[in-house]
């Protein structure tokens, strides 16, 4: 019963984290977003550091679930970059998350939620890549190439076709590095 009076505050609050970073994180907004009383949220939440450590445990939840659907997945192209666009306030919640990981408990949260999803696309990453035979390079170039993407990534330009693109141009970044492959 709890639960389902807390989570349109946890909801929403994701949603305007995902949009605006971590800086617009404030009950008074946050209230007046979803038309609730600043007084239900203390009711329930008791203060705003409980209320972001319940906010993290959920994106650790959402990434989990994000990680198998991308396990699911056949291929990198079409199937995760389509998950990728259906989930993407969890991608732009990760995103303000490695901006403030000075942070040590965005830090923490941000480095687990990575480990989960990384471990759901590394499959098709090397697939996609063909690094069948060099899967410790395969994850050290994903960590790099998943920092790069969440510096690039904007709202505005967040569709298939950029997705896509990225991905070309990772994978034309590889073919130049090792042109004999």
């Amino acid at each position: 019963m709890k639960e389902r009076k807390t989570l349109p505050w946890i909801e929403g609050a994701y949603h305007l984290v995902a949009e605006k970073g971590l800086g617009s994180l404030n009950v008074e907004v946050l209230a007046r977003r979803l038309s609730r009383s600043k007084s239900s949220f203390y009711h329930y939440f008791g203060d705003l550091d409980n209320f972001k450590d319940q906010l993290l445990a959920y994106h650790i939840q959402r990434s989990t679930e994000l990680a198998e659907l991308i396990y699911a997945c056949e291929k990198l192209k079409p199937d995760v970059l389509n998950v990728f666009l259906q989930r993407q306030a969890d991608i732009f919640f990760h995103k303000h998350l490695r901006f403030k990981r000075e942070v040590a408990e965005f830090r923490a949260c941000y480095e687990k939620a990575y480990s989960t999803v990384e471990q759901g696309i590394l499959e098709q990453w090397i697939s996609f890549l063909q690094l069948s035979g060099q899967p410790f390079f395969a994850k050290a170039f994903l960590t790099l190439i998943s920092e790069n993407f969440l510096l690039r990534i904007t709202a505005s330009q967040y569709n298939y076709s950029w997705l896509e693109n990225y991905l070309e141009e990772v994978r034309y970044l590889l073919q130049q590095a090792n042109p004999n492959s």
